[in-house]
């Protein structure tokens, strides 16, 4: 999960079987359970039954789907496919069988679509372990070894960290130039603009995908059972000879029962209405995480930490942050969509309710009051505010127009305007301190369910745990993907052992016997892999120097920060030189 690229959707469908048996057991569906009925035990002792038991079945819903993430990971490919096939064989099976046999799916729409992501989940990975076996098999005919997650020793131009990389060394005229696009290329790149080398991990898409699945059962059993009591008391009870007409009408109170219709009515229309809404708001924040993902790590990639708080300095706090990471999140956006949820709905029933219907039906209401209150106060705080600005640009700026540069010109009218509004200001603070209450409320509720946003002032990032947890998993991603990192050590693993072994030891040993030879039988024939070993030692004896001073030179050209860090240096060394002959 931390550095691996390769088969992510199955990794994504795996975790999604695996979080819809989880969701299951939130509802208290439990796979193994005791009669609570029959323990003679204190409140106490049951309450931590209760949790050992919701334990175990998190810990039998792991154990019973790890042979897919086993199947996928192993190296003996064959093996790992027909294990996987017969295994996701019998679970498709399984979830199709039921689903034909339960009414409530084959005739219940809504329930047909809770259904339709873990059925399509299955049936993905039952073609994906098919078309794995095939080409394993083909490859073990041919010979061709495909490494499983092993990394080759040797980079390849497809490789994602290589391509990252030689677009860094590109120079700008060159990326200038291959950054010319078409019609077509720009509309896509309005939509998604792709960044060469660079993948999203496993573990975010996995953990986004989760979210969106979760998101996607929550709102859809909100749907079918949150709103089943608004549901009858609108269309059986309070509908016309109903329940609610007979009851009223024999208490005499008949005039009320269109108003309480129209309640009922409007609050299960507006629930069903803010269900979805905060469901699509909440998608459109994990999509939306993902581009903030991809550049916070291209800018940690260059070594840009200006988002990060200076306080979260403590690898171990990081670390531990960063197993809370997909947990958290999935938490955090349930949470967020359930009170976005509820208080849209508080909302949009008052607003129609409190606003529109009572203008429509010519009735007094609370929010009518209000706005025939306060309406004239906001109208003239606006035109104090839209003054203040015209005066700011034209009269006070010294640089009027375009008030680029900070100066004040006409002071004595500064100070007169600032007298004036000095009492003015302290009226309109008493309203504008509930606004701002306003605004830090809705803007909480709204990004509560987003984990890279942080919901405390700047100085007090630590205390949100759902930020620090996003931080954590973005070091140790930073620590274990960073292309510049991961081909550096390509590449000496490639070179290093022929040029420190092979070189200083076989060849060294083999150009003393040929020159060794050569001196006592200067008439012997050398042959042409003799002269080429001869050759390529005192070559690399003679330019090694400078090659690595050329190599240091190229680096600081290409990097002149270092440039910076080295000279930092020096005073020390030349201290230390001086210290030395003294």
């Amino acid at each position: 999960m931390l550095d691996g690229f390769t088969d992510r959707l199955a990794y994504v469908c795996c975790f999604g079987f695996t979080s819809v048996c989880i969701l299951d057991l939130f509802r208290g569906n439990y796979y193994f359970d005791v009669d609570y009925d029959c323990l003679d035990a204190p409140r106490a002792a049951l309450g931590a039954v209760s949790t050992i038991m919701a334990l175990i079945n998190v810990m039998l819903v792991g154990y019973v789907f790890a042979p897919f993430f086993m199947c996928i990971t192993t190296s003996a490919k064959i093996l790992g496919n027909s294990l996987g096939l017969v295994y996701v064989t019998y679970w498709t099976y399984y979830y199709t069988y039921s689903y034909a046999e339960c009414p409530r799916w084959v005739n219940d729409i809504q329930g047909s679509l809770l259904a339709l992501p873990l059925t399509a989940s299955y049936y993905y990975m039952f073609l994906r372990f098919f078309f794995g076996l095939i080409f394993s098999v083909h490859f073990w005919y041919v010979k061709i070894d495909v490494g499983g997650e092993k990394r080759p020793l040797h980079l390849q131009k497809r490789h994602r960290d290589y391509i990252y990389v030689k677009e860094l060394l590109k120079k700008p005229e060159d990326q200038d130039e291959s950054g010319k696009q078409t019609f077509k290329d720009k509309i896509k790149s309005l939509l998604y603009r792709n960044k060469p080398g660079f993948k999203y991990s496993r573990r975010i898409l996995c953990t986004i995908f989760v979210c969106l699945l979760s998101l996607y059962q929550v709102n859809l059993q909100a749907l079918l059972h949150g709103s089943e009591p608004l549901r009858y008391a609108c269309h059986e009870l309070f509908s016309d000879g109903g329940e609610a007409e007979e009851f009223l009408s024999s208490i005499n109170r008949s005039e009320i029962f269109d108003e309480a219709a129209l309640v009922t009515c409007l609050a299960y229309d507006t629930f069903r209405a803010t269900a979805n809404i905060s469901a699509i708001i909440h998608a459109i924040y994990l999509i939306h995480m993902l581009a903030v993902y991809r550049r916070y790590m291209l800018k940690m990639y260059k070594g840009d930490r200006s988002f990060w708080p200076p306080e979260l300095k403590s690898n171990i706090k990081l670390l531990v942050a960063s197993l809370r990471f997909s947990g958290y999140q999935i938490a955090y956006i349930l949470w967020g969509y359930m009170i976005c949820q509820f208080l849209l709905w508080i909302a949009a029933f008052l607003l129609i309710y409190g606003f529109f219907l009572a203008i429509r039906d010519g009735r007094n209401s609370i929010v009518l009051f209000f706005v025939a209150e306060y309406w004239f106060t906001a109208l003239v705080a606006l035109i104090i505010y839209v003054m203040q600005l015209f005066t700011a640009k034209f009269v006070f700026l010294l640089d009027r127009g375009n008030g680029k540069a900070f100066g004040i010109n006409n002071r004595r009218m500064f100070h007169v305007a600032n007298y004036i509004l000095f009492f003015f200001n302290v009226i309109l603070g008493l309203f504008s301190c509930l606004l701002r209450i306003g605004k830090a409320l809705i803007f909480g509720i709204l990004f509560l369910g987003r984990t890279d946003k942080c919901l405390l002032m700047r100085g007090f990032e630590s205390y949100d745990t759902g930020f620090k947890a996003y931080l954590g998993f973005l070091k140790v991603e930073e620590a274990h993907t960073h292309p510049v990192l991961v081909t550096f050590c390509d590449i000496m693993t490639k070179h290093v052992p022929r040029l420190s072994s092979d070189v200083t030891d076989v060849d060294d040993n083999e150009a003393q016997r040929l020159w060794c030879f050569r001196s006592r039988h200067k008439t012997t024939m050398v042959t042409e892999t003799d002269l080429e070993v001869e050759w390529f030692v005192q070559c690399y004896r003679r330019s090694r120097l400078a090659r690595n001073r050329w190599l240091v030179a190229y680096t600081k050209l290409r990097n002149p920060s270092l440039v910076f860090e080295h000279l930092s240096k020096l005073p020390s060394k030349k201290h230390t030189h001086t210290n030395g002959r003294n």
